[in-house]
């Protein structure tokens, strides 16, 4: 399925929704190096990757730059209070390295 990036309200801090077309178990689409790649074109390089949910995963551009702390605290408390047990996937927080073209786990009290 094609992988599917949506743009959030402007209110929100920037971040974006990847997911697939259906929106179920979507999170896979993490594994499509095509379109990290491409988000990462559209944003201008590196960007981090959360964990919502089995059906979607949040990217926020690294230009934000907000510590790898806080946004592992948002994963914990969308998995506790809005998704059900069965629905989460980890508390890591993900990093694209757009020149690299790898996802690394950022480790617990980095800021990148």
């Amino acid at each position: 399925m094609l992988g599917t990036v949506l743009e959030l309200p402007e209110d929100a801090l920037e971040e974006y929704v990847l997911s697939n077309t259906r929106f179920y178990y979507g999170a896979a689409e993490m594994l499509r190096e095509d379109i990290l790649e491409k988000f990462s074109r559209k944003i201008g390089g590196i960007f981090y990757i959360l964990p919502s949910s089995v059906h979607e995963l949040i990217l926020v551009p690294e230009s934000t730059f907000i510590c790898t702390e806080y946004l592992r605290e948002m994963v914990k408390e969308v998995n506790e209070d809005v998704v059900t047990k069965e629905e989460w996937l980890l508390e890591n927080v993900y990093y694209y390295d757009s020149e690299k073209i790898k996802i690394r786990i950022c480790n617990k009290k980095e800021n990148m």
